[in-house]
C-alpha cells in the first residue's frame, strides 16, 4: 500500500483516509484499481511466505507459523515505524497457501459480508474471528490454534475503531468507495 501510493499517487497513504497502509484505504483513497493492486501483492507476500516454508520445512507448524509472521510484519512493519496495514489480504493470502479452501472460504466471506452490510470491516472482523474455529474443525496442531488465537485477538484489536465508526455510522460504506 504503501509502495503504490508513493509511486503512484505521490502519497504517503498512512496520511490519507484512514491512515492505514492497507488495500481497504488504498481503494478509498486512490479508487478500486489500485486498491485491488495492493490486495493483490499483500495476498501475494503472505502466499510466498508459506508456500516457502513448505519447501524448506515442510511441516505445517513452521508453514502457519511462516504466514503469521508475514501477516505481523504487514501491520507492523519496522521499515514503517510499525505503521502498516490490518492484514486482512495478507491472512487470506497465508491461508491460500496453508489451505486453499479455508482460504477461498474466506475469500468468499469477506465478499459476502461486506457486499451485505456495505462495511469491509464486518467481513474482515468476522474472517479473522473465524479462523480458530475453522483450524480446529480441521485438527490442526495445539501450535496452530494458539497463534490463530493470537491472530483473531489481533483482528479484534485492529478493528475496534471500524465497530465504533459503525455503531456511530460514521464508517465509509463499500458503495460509496467504489463510486471513484
Amino acid at each position: 500500500a504503501y509502495l503504490i501510493g508513493k509511486f503512484f499517487g505521490k502519497i504517503d497513504i498512512r496520511q490519507k483516509g484512514s491512515s492505514n497502509a492497507g488495500a481497504s484505504n488504498v481503494t478509498q483513497v486512490m479508487g478500486w484499481k489500485f486498491g485491488v493492486l495492493t490486495a493483490l501483492a499483500d495476498i501475494l507476500k503472505a502466499f510466498l511466505a508459506v508456500e516457502i516454508s513448505f519447501l524448506f520445512f515442510g511441516g505445517t507448524v513452521e508453514a502457519f507459523t511462516a504466514g503469521t509472521f508475514a501477516v505481523l510484519g504487514h501491520v507492523f512493519p519496522f521499515y514503517l515505524k510499525f505503521k502498516g496495514g490490518k492484514g486482512l489480504a495478507s491472512l487470506v493470502g497465508m491461508m491460500l497457501a496453508f489451505k486453499p479452501e479455508i482460504g477461498l472460504a474466506m475469500m468468499a466471506s469477506v465478499l459476502f459480508l461486506t457486499i451485505a452490510t456495505d462495511y469491509i470491516a464486518v467481513g474482515s472482523l468476522t474472517v479473522y474471528l473465524g479462523l480458530p474455529v475453522l483450524l480446529f474443525f480441521y485438527g490442526m496442531e495445539k501450535a496452530i490454534l494458539l497463534e490463530s488465537a493470537a491472530l483473531a485477538l489481533l483482528g479484534l484489536w485492529l478493528h475496534i475503531g471500524n465497530i465504533k465508526k459503525i455503531l456511530r455510522r460514521e464508517e465509509k460504506g463499500l458503495r460509496a468507495t467504489i463510486k471513484r
